[in-house]
């Protein structure tokens, strides 16, 4: 009777920890250039709740501006948020 108290203890602790942390999910981020003739995207896979600093891409005659979660440049990606979903990223360029 006293094991399957632990046992049941011990699975309900375990279903909260998984509840919390995401199960070990994880969640593609695609990171585009976004400008003609560049590279296809490319695809990471990142843990739920895990920050992401993404790589400065270079491009001939221009200075790279930030990465943006929309394609029309108006939502700027923070390093700082965590992913919880699966997220594009967008290259601005000037």
């Amino acid at each position: 009777m006293k094991m399957t108290r632990w046992i049941a203890a011990a699975l309900a602790l375990c279903m909260l920890c998984c509840l919390l942390t995401g199960c070990g999910q994880s969640y593609t981020v695609t990171l585009n250039a976004n400008y003609p003739g560049s590279a296809e995207p490319v695809t990471l896979s990142v843990s739920s709740g895990k920050t992401l600093t993404a790589e400065t891409p270079v491009r001939e005659g221009y200075v790279f501006e930030g990465w943006f979660t929309d394609e029309n440049l108006t939502e700027s990606w923070n390093d700082a948020d965590k992913i919880k979903s699966d997220l594009t990223l967008y290259a601005a360029w000037d």
